[in-house]
């Protein structure tokens, strides 16, 4: 198991300081912004907020923006929502 510690040995001792680990392409593959869950859905994206709030749809906010994994898209049957 690697500690927060470690990582930040890690970091400094190969010089990864100011190296881009994530590009904008993994993240477009790995993310879906909430607008497109909603359109997948047939709803709002406040109703997406709320479903997120409510703990029901597991995603996260980057930057004030909500987001979930891209695989909310294409699963089928039980989407993980929680009821």
């Amino acid at each position: 198991m690697m500690t927060g510690k470690d990582l930040i040995m890690f970091i400094i001792k190969y010089d990864l300081v100011n190296e881009k680990i994530f590009t904008d392409d993994i993240i477009n593959e790995a993310l879906v912004h909430s607008s497109k869950v909603a359109e997948k859905f047939g709803v709002g994206v406040a109703t997406i907020k709320t479903m997120y709030d409510m703990g029901t749809l597991h995603g996260f906010e980057i930057n004030g923006e909500l987001y979930f994994p891209s695989a909310i898209l294409t699963t089928k049957g039980d989407a993980k929502v929680e009821k």
